[in-house]
C-alpha cells in the first residue's frame, strides 16, 4: 500500500477553531476572522460556521448574508460532525468551520472526530499571553497529532498589541520565552505548522454588540460606502441631521473595518 505524502496531501475544507481554555476569543476568531478570510479567498464557495458549545451563543445575534451560522449543543455534536463530513464529501462548494467550546467541549469534539476517523482537518488554536495557556495548547496539539497524522495546525496569537515581531515576542512570552526573565521558549515543543497573528481591536466588539453584523458583510458595505460616498451623503442629508451624523460615524467606522481586513491578508495567504 502506497504511503501518503503529507507535502502533497489535499486538506479537507474543514477548519476547526479549538482550545480547551475559554476566554481566548475562539468564536470571534471563527466568525470574524477565519470565515471572512476563507470567503475572500473563495468567493464562489459557501462558508458554514458551526458553533458547538453548551455555554455560548456568542454569534447568534450577528446577521450575515454571506455566512451560514448554526449554534449546536454538545450532545448534538455527533450529528453535526456527521453532517459536516457528509457536506465535505458531497458538496465541494462548501467550506465548514467548527467553533468549539472550551474545557471538556473541545476534547469531546476531538473524540467524536476520532470515532468517525475524520482526518486531514485544518486546526486553528487561538491563544492569548496568559502563561497558563501553554499547557492547554500543548495538550490539545498532542491529541490532534495522535489521532490525525495529516492535520495542519495553526497557532493563532490573538489580540496582539502590535504586529511587529519585537512587540509580539514581548507580549507572548508564554510562547517565545524570555531570556531576561528566565522563561524558556516553547517553540520547539509546539508541533505546529504555522503561527498566525490577529491584532487587538475594538472593531470586533462593535460589530458584534453595536452593529450586530458579520465582519464580512460590513466589509462589503464599507467598500460600497467608500466608492459611492458623495451619493450617500446627499441621501443622508435629506433624511435629517440625526441620520446624517449617524451615517457619517458609520463611514468613519468603515475605514477601521477596511484597515482590519487588510491586516488579515497574511492569514488569507496562510489558509489558501
Amino acid at each position: 500500500m502506497k504511503k501518503e505524502n503529507k507535502s502533497n496531501y489535499k486538506f479537507k475544507d474543514i477548519f476547526c477553531v479549538i482550545n480547551s481554555k475559554g476566554g481566548v476569543g475562539k468564536s470571534t476568531v471563527a466568525m470574524q476572522v477565519i470565515a471572512p478570510a476563507l470567503y475572500l479567498n473563495h468567493p464562489d464557495k459557501k462558508i458554514h460556521v458551526w458553533e458547538i458549545d453548551n455555554n455560548n451563543k456568542s454569534n447568534k445575534h450577528i446577521s450575515s448574508k454571506y455566512l451560514k451560522y448554526e449554534s449546536i449543543k454538545l450532545d448534538k455534536s455527533e450529528m453535526a460532525i456527521n453532517d459536516i463530513e457528509f457536506s465535505n464529501l458531497t458538496d465541494p462548494n462548501t467550506i465548514n468551520v467548527i467553533d468549539t467550546g472550551g474545557s471538556d467541549d473541545a476534547t469531546k469534539i476531538l473524540a467524536h472526530l476520532k470515532q468517525v476517523n475524520l482526518t486531514g482537518l485544518q486546526y486553528i488554536l487561538p491563544t492569548n499571553e496568559d502563561m497558563d495557556q501553554i499547557d492547554n495548547i500543548l495538550a490539545v496539539i498532542e491529541i490532534i497529532r495522535q489521532q490525525d497524522k495529516f492535520a495542519k495546525i495553526y497557532l493563532l496569537l490573538n489580540r496582539c498589541i502590535s504586529l511587529t515581531e519585537e512587540k509580539i515576542k514581548q507580549q507572548f512570552i508564554n510562547v517565545f520565552g524570555s531570556r531576561e526573565l528566565g522563561i524558556p521558549s516553547q517553540i520547539e515543543n509546539l508541533k505546529i505548522d504555522e503561527i498566525l497573528f490577529v491584532e487587538n481591536s475594538n472593531v470586533y466588539t462593535l460589530l458584534k454588540s453595536h452593529y450586530k453584523i458579520a465582519m464580512l458583510d460590513f466589509y462589503f458595505e464599507s467598500v460600497d460606502l467608500r466608492e459611492n460616498i458623495q451619493e450617500y451623503k446627499v441621501q443622508w442629508s435629506q433624511q435629517g441631521h440625526e441620520v446624517f451624523s449617524a451615517n457619517n460615524g458609520k463611514f468613519i467606522f468603515s475605514g477601521l473595518v477596511l484597515d482590519l481586513i487588510e491586516k488579515l491578508e497574511p492569514i488569507r495567504k496562510a489558509l489558501l
